[in-house]
């Protein structure tokens, strides 16, 4: 999860959206609820992955479901 925030802010790193997007999906399906939120956020926006308002919804219900209220989508 943390390697995907460095590349979305450009942080150590050069910026990079589709790396975030990869680093956000590898946690996020280890159950990671920060992750699947910030991959919600993605889908939601496009952001190094082709916008997807489903997969962006069903990961925020994955994020809920683990206990991530931060954002609700």
């Amino acid at each position: 999860y943390r390697v995907g925030v460095c590349y979305q802010h450009g942080v150590g790193v050069p910026q990079n959206v589709v790396n975030a997007a990869k680093w956000y999906k590898k946690a996020a399906k280890g159950g990671v609820s920060k992750a699947q939120r910030c991959l919600g956020d993605c889908y939601k926006h496009g952001w190094g992955v082709p916008a997807n308002s489903s997969k962006a919804r069903m990961w925020y219900a994955a994020a809920r479901q683990n206990h991530n209220d931060q954002y609700s989508g």
